[in-house]
């Protein structure tokens, strides 16, 4: 399998590497709202140069995997305070809205087909030498790449230590 072909079809490739948000900014910088942590799907639809709606169908159809990278869907109480911090003027009528971290913006380049910007984080994952894990404001720290949310499987068993493009391309030789 072509490396981003597996970046694309194997979930577990895509969680052990989720820590690599670098790769956003290698093929073009993502934007946030003020308080550095969050993007909104409007934002994220313009910074993949996608149409929304096929945004939107994404996040439906991976959801679970979106959740667990930290996208949120606010509303209420919870809603009205993010408005008010981030978007002052957008407040009137807003009923709910879905949020996302870096690691989740990562997570839809691992999954958008039909975004050239997506196919170049994932280029530049596959090319950019390893760094250390990035901790961007609100990413959590992955103490074991593979546990988390869900618990490993033997996939997830085979891409613990990956980071590096040699280390993934080790594993897909290996096969998962």
């Amino acid at each position: 399998m072509h490396p981003e072909e597996a970046l694309l079809e194997t979930r577990a490739l895509r969680a052990a590497l989720s820590h690599r948000t670098d790769a956003l900014d290698g093929a073009k910088p993502l934007v946030l709202l003020p308080d550095g942590i969050h993007t909104t799907a409007a934002m994220l639809a313009d910074h993949f140069e996608v149409d929304a709606v096929a945004l939107r169908r994404t996040v439906r159809k991976h959801a679970g995997e979106l959740t667990a990278l930290g996208y949120r869907r606010l509303q209420d109480e919870e809603l009205q305070r993010f408005l008010a911090a981030n978007m002052p003027g957008n407040r009137a009528g807003l009923r709910q809205l879905g949020v996302f971290t870096r690691q989740t913006a990562f997570g839809l380049a691992m999954l958008l087909r039909g975004s050239e910007v997506a196919r170049r984080v994932r280029q530049w994952l596959l090319t950019a030498p390893g760094e250390a894990p990035s901790h961007e404001a609100g990413d959590a720290p992955t103490e074991a790449l593979g546990a988390g949310p869900r618990a490993a499987s033997p996939p997830d068993a085979m891409v613990l230590a990956i980071g590096t493009p040699g280390q993934i391309a080790e594993v897909l030789r290996r096969g998962l």
